[in-house]
């Protein structure tokens, strides 16, 4: 073994990680295999062996890869992308883990991307990092039965990878008692669920969601057009045994047919996936963790509408959506005004909407001690503004790991180190014993931590008393995420 590498001893066998600059990358280490490698949608045994190369899932590009750029195109794919990436300090013992469960709609990501490299976050906190691949696209939510408990596959892998962590991460220096769970987006989503549903109670300390989306699950009915729609694009070919270019290419037909009426692949309710995820008030009453931390960024909304026309945002679709979205739509209304364009009042209202009003309700409802970040920089990308996805490189801390991004470009050395340290002042001490510079939220004088390009700095939420909900809102397709 060359003074560049080390090797762990896992339940499987025996990982090979890099070692650099005083960081272990551990990387394609297995944590599940298919019972049935004929069934594209078995559950999940032990893992036969214990690591093999880094690779991503089935998937093509996904919708904000101009923000985004194109990382996950470098990875090779495969259906059996059962793996984790492990980053720690090499002389870690005991140490507190962040599980990080990647974001993509549904149908995009990896935890092995290049976006995720954290050597100097895990070196200067003194944290482990581990981020998780799980199925997605049509090969995660239509596989097995097809029925609507089906699409609940890519949550059972997410906590088949759980387990193996807490089984394994002590392996590595990390405490299993001390496990936070965290995610993006779709991913949010996803450590959302985990943290509030009885099955994995007791696996995790914390939670930590970035820009989690209000979401309900599928109705059955929606499933099922849905897979109707898939396997129409799929025919004459089978989802048994047609190759995965014929998946994927069907799985494209659908999502065109669904653009902009919601998500085409995402859980369904049923057994395992109760309505009731898609209502915070509710879910944040049933969390297991001890704390809960949730960021979001000032216009979440810009990155999925910043590609449409001018003439797309009229006052009559802004007065439509908000008066369907909000219990006081004539106050949402007055708050959007202070914005010039319709483009900037659109992406206001439907970040309000979609993102920053869970927060609030999470906040509200939460019976454990809750903080709250808001991401008030803007990109230069031209409408980008504070975008969907703006927190990932801030959190991970490795500019060159974003190399590429669109959304990146014009973001300069001093602006990103700042906002990276305002980043990890809140998150490590969180991950590390739930405190952190954002405040705890205290309903009689709610406040949040707010970072600008200077630095970060304690304000009231001033958008908080127009963000009431209608009462089952989250159930619509809504708008991609």
């Amino acid at each position: 073994m060359s003074a560049g590498t080390r090797e762990f001893t896992v339940d499987t066998g025996v990982v090979r990680a890099e070692v650099v600059e005083g960081v272990v990358d551990a990387r394609g280490v297995r944590y599940g295999a298919r019972l049935d490698r004929t069934d594209r949608g078995s559950a999940l045994g032990p893992p036969t062996i214990a690591q093999s190369p880094p690779t991503a899932f089935p998937q093509i590009g996904g919708m904000l890869d101009g923000i985004l750029g194109q990382a996950l195109g470098e990875l090779p794919q495969h259906e059996d992308s059962f793996s984790l990436r492990i980053q720690a300090p090499a002389d870690s013992a005991g140490l507190p883990v962040l599980l990080f469960v990647h974001g993509g709609g549904f149908t995009t990501g990896s935890g092995e991307s290049r976006w995720y490299d954290a050597h100097d976050l895990v070196r200067s906190g003194r944290i482990v990092l581990v981020t998780v691949g799980y199925r997605i696209g049509a090969l995660g939510h239509l596989g097995g039965s097809g029925d609507a408990d089906a699409s609940a596959q890519p949550l059972r892998d997410l906590e088949v990878a759980a387990r193996w962590v807490r089984d394994n991460i002590a392996a590595f220096g990390g405490d299993p008692a001390n496990i936070t769970i965290a995610g993006d987006s779709a991913g949010a989503w996803y450590a959302h669920a985990l943290s509030v549903l009885p099955e994995t109670g007791g696996m995790f300390a914390r939670t930590l969601l970035l820009s989690m989306p209000r979401l309900a699950p599928l109705s059955e009915d929606d499933h099922e057009a849905r897979r109707a729609a898939f396997e129409g694009a799929l025919a004459p070919e089978q989802f048994a045994t047609a190759p995965v270019e014929s998946i994927l290419a069907a799985q494209r037909t659908t999502a065109l047919n669904y653009l902009g009426a919601g998500f085409a692949f995402a859980p369904a309710a049923g057994p395992r996936m109760p309505e009731w995820l898609g209502e915070p008030k509710v879910s944040a009453t049933r969390l297991h963790t001890s704390a809960l931390l949730v960021v979001t960024t000032a216009e979440e909304s810009a990155a999925f509408l910043r590609t449409q026309p001018a003439e797309s945002f009229s006052r009559e679709k802004l007065e439509d959506f908000v008066a369907r979205s909000f219990s006081a739509p004539e106050a949402v209304l007055g708050y959007t005004a202070e914005w010039e364009s319709g483009y900037e009042q659109m992406v206001l209202a439907t970040t309000l909407w979609q993102f920053r009003s869970v927060a609030y309700d999470l906040a509200r409802s939460a019976t454990v001690p809750t903080r709250l970040m808001r991401l008030d920089v803007r990109s230069s990308l031209e409408r980008a503004l504070s975008p969907h996805c703006f927190t990932l490189p801030f959190v991970f801390g490795d500019r060159h790991a974003w190399r590429g991004a669109p959304m990146m470009e014009g973001v300069d050395r001093d602006t990103f180190e700042r906002v990276r340290a305002a980043f990890r002042d809140a998150i490590v001490p969180f991950v590390r014993d739930g405190s952190g510079t954002a405040p705890v939220w205290r309903p009689e004088s709610p406040r949040l931590l707010a970072v600008e390009e200077d630095g970060a700095r304690v304000v009231a939420p001033g958008d908080l008393t127009v963000t009431a909900v209608t009462e089952g809102s989250a159930g619509r397709t809504g708008r991609k995420r």
